[in-house]
């Protein structure tokens, strides 16, 4: 949200556009956190931009720019191409998947993969948020300390992720 503001300040007749990519905490729970996949946020991002170009929000030739962090830079690199009018910053990205998958997962959890099909992937979520999915376990945070309740608040929970992210991730071809 801030950097929405900060944007619109800079642009007022800019349009800004953040959205959770599917399987992601948060986003329409028709996919879940286990069946996610990079390809399938490309797809989704694609969806947002094909939908903000055909409702006439954000018509052609009028100049799209897409900010990627961490996966989300390789998303972003993956859309290249996908407008004439759109351009990217890739904030630390990769073009080495094989060695960008270590960054990622540890080798117990990579091990997972290969033993079990799935491993179970760390992830920070709001405590209580009513869109948080079933977790395989967390871990326990230091109450408040001032009595108020953890609205707020963050707790480090494990996810479900199954192999077949492994495998989409490993076929991306970023440097194309």
């Amino acid at each position: 949200r801030k950097l929405s503001e900060v944007v619109l300040a800079e642009v007022p007749d800019a349009l800004f556009v953040a959205f959770n990519f599917a399987g992601t905490p948060g986003s329409d729970t028709s996919c879940p956190f286990a069946a996610k996949t990079v390809s399938r946020e490309v797809s989704d991002a694609q969806a947002v931009l094909s939908h903000l170009r055909s409702s006439g929000r954000l018509p052609p030739p009028a100049m799209v720019h897409v900010v990627g962090l961490s996966t989300g830079a390789i998303v972003a690199s993956l859309l290249r191409g996908a407008d004439p009018h759109l351009t990217v910053t890739a904030v630390a990205g990769l073009l080495d998947v094989r060695q960008g998958l270590r960054y990622d997962f540890n080798e117990a959890q990579l091990a997972s993969f290969d033993a079990r099909g799935f491993c179970l992937k760390e992830f920070w979520l709001p405590i209580g948020s009513p869109s948080n999915p079933p977790t395989e376990a967390g871990e326990d945070v230091e109450p408040p300390t001032d009595g108020k309740a953890s609205e707020g608040a963050w707790r480090k929970c494990y996810l479900r992720l199954d192999e077949r992210y492994r495998q989409d991730f490993l076929s991306l071809d970023i440097r194309a």
